[in-house]
């Protein structure tokens, strides 16, 4: 199931920029969330509908709000349905992984005769209108997420530290081809920092130096190639859609800015180990 905001119905449909209805609007919200237990993915859902004469057949039971995932990794499909606009559901951690596209619909589950609504466009005519179930009162923009473990935990996650004898001590280099980023080090050197991660102040320092320069190389290869299928791919997309940022910000932000967003300020992680701030020398 998928929709084209453009597409042309018989019928009038609240869509945004599709002027069927001259006032009005249809959104909805949805966030994942991860179970305490790790087990499954809470589904938190929001709608905003603001025309009167839909909420009253959603109120009435003619129509519902209905939301569809379909997950391309898993070939799976899961439908939620809800006649209020605030929705919670859980699905199994396993069902859903990769790439989700979300299609936010109001949907016709009774027959309706004699609609009438003044805010639709008199294009249509004086009407009233006639729906069948299954038809579709409304729908929101579609969008996609990416559903991965690491989307729940730091964004570190989706880096492991590598051995690599060919480089010097305090060399350096990411390999971006897997599922994970690889951080590549001087055995000798790799070591040092495994012991350095348990300790909070060296892993403030480990935030500023080379997991910085790593999310920055992510953010590179990932501006050259914004279609990559990398599961580090889908995740940072993803933690850049929760920041409101696509890959167009790294243009216009910046490349560094955006990985600082990333990391939620890195610098912070410093700043507790400096004692008071110094005062202002202005």
């Amino acid at each position: 199931m998928q929709f084209d905001t453009n597409r042309a119905f018989p019928y009038p449909v609240l869509r945004a920029d599709v002027r069927d209805y001259v006032r009005g609007a249809f959104q909805a919200s949805i966030d994942f969330s991860q179970s305490d237990d790790e087990k499954q993915f809470i589904i938190d859902v929001q709608a905003q509908l603001n025309v009167r004469e839909i909420q009253q057949l959603i109120a009435d039971g003619k129509a519902e709000y209905l939301y569809v995932l379909s997950c391309r990794d898993t070939m799976t499909r899961h439908t939620l349905r809800s006649r209020d606009a605030m929705l919670e559901e859980a699905l199994p951690i396993g069902s859903m992984r990769g790439e989700v596209r979300i299609e936010k619909l109001v949907s016709v589950v009774k027959p309706i005769a004699e609609y009438a609504c003044e805010h639709i466009n008199p294009e249509f005519g004086p009407g009233p209108f006639s729906f069948e179930p299954g038809e579709i009162l409304a729908f929101d923009e579609p969008h996609v997420v990416y559903l991965e473990p690491e989307n729940f935990r730091p964004l570190t996650s989706i880096f492991e530290l590598s051995p690599n004898e060919s480089l010097d001590k305090f060399e350096v280099q990411f390999a971006t081809s897997g599922d994970r980023i690889a951080i590549e080090l001087n055995p000798e050197f790799k070591a040092l920092v495994d012991t350095a991660r348990t300790d909070p102040t060296k892993m403030a320092v480990l935030f500023n130096s080379i997991y910085t320069h790593a999310v920055i190389d992510a953010l590179d290869k990932l501006k050259d190639d914004p279609e990559g299928e990398q599961r580090w791919c889908g995740v940072i997309k993803q933690r850049m859609a929760d920041l409101e940022l696509d890959i167009n910000s790294l243009n216009s932000e910046g490349v560094y800015p955006v990985a600082s967003q990333l990391l939620q300020q890195p610098l912070n992680r410093l700043a507790q180990f400096f004692g008071d701030e110094p005062e202002d020398l202005a």
